[in-house]
């Protein structure tokens, strides 16, 4: 599905943020990318949208090398949803969904039935159906999140690439992505999702790769590689963990210094 073979990237007249990269997502996986800030996380994704960051190496995408594929045909197998992204133009939900036909559409292209049908089964699928004709100005950062998530899962795209969609969601929206993403892959999509989040990575069972500028980056199974001697090594941070005696659940606790008086 995705493949990174030696991979190193940066921005331009910079050091390279990480050097000789290497790894697989297969089909139906998810990579959760963890690190600290600056450690090249969010440009890692931002490779796909501007290709002159990507210095070394070979990025293949279903068979495909990255570098030979047209704009129209790469965002027709993949989707990203940036970090900070904002609503600009008051379009409705339903507007702006519609948007992420463009690969198939073209520029001056109209959305017809298939696409306008397409789109409102997104939004019923991930649960905010009811927001249609709400204007994306209007919305929170964490509803935002859900809607620019919709508009990237139009369409036949198997492939994710999500910076930090968890961030702003609240704890019920926040398993409502869990929801998402696994039945995603469910159905034989893959997914690289950014965050800061040791736990979700956790809780999705997923891949882990955690980068770093002073450390060789790591590359494993989230229930190898989350636990507390190697995040205390990348992250510099005392952590604890527990073990939920309801669900079994392990979850990491990063310890906090409250300064008193």
């Amino acid at each position: 599905m995705l493949e990174f073979k030696n991979v190193s990237y940066g921005w331009k007249d910079c050091e390279p943020l990480q050097r000789e990269l290497c790894f697989h997502l297969r089909k139906g996986g998810i990579l959760s990318v963890l690190g600290g800030n600056g450690s090249g996380k969010s440009s890692m994704l931002s490779v796909f949208t501007n290709p002159s960051m990507l210095s070394a190496g070979d990025i293949m995408i279903n068979g495909a090398e990255f570098k030979n594929l047209s704009g129209r045909r790469l965002f027709s197998q993949l989707a990203v949803v940036a970090q900070n992204a904002s609503a600009v133009y008051p379009f409705s939900v339903l507007d702006f969904v519609l948007t992420g036909w463009f690969p198939w559409l073209g520029v001056m292209g109209t959305p017809g039935k298939k696409e306008i049908s397409g789109a409102r089964d997104i939004l019923r699928r991930i649960g905010i159906a009811d927001w249609e004709n709400r204007i994306v100005t209007t919305l929170s950062g964490g509803e935002f999140k859900l809607v620019q998530l919709a508009r990237a899962m139009v369409g036949d795209r198997r492939l994710l690439l999500l910076d930090e969609v968890d961030g702003a969601l609240d704890f019920a929206n926040l398993v409502r992505l869990t929801d998402i993403l696994c039945a995603f892959t469910e159905n034989g999509g893959s997914v690289v999702l950014v965050t800061h989040n040791p736990n979700l990575a956790l809780t999705l069972d997923s891949d882990v790769l955690i980068l770093s500028r002073n450390l060789p980056y790591m590359l494993g199974r989230a229930a190898d590689l989350i636990v507390p001697d190697i995040l205390e090594e990348y992250f510099c941070v005392k952590v604890g963990q527990m073990i939920s005696s309801e669900t079994g659940c392990r979850q990491i606790i990063p310890h906090m210094h409250r300064q008193h008086a």
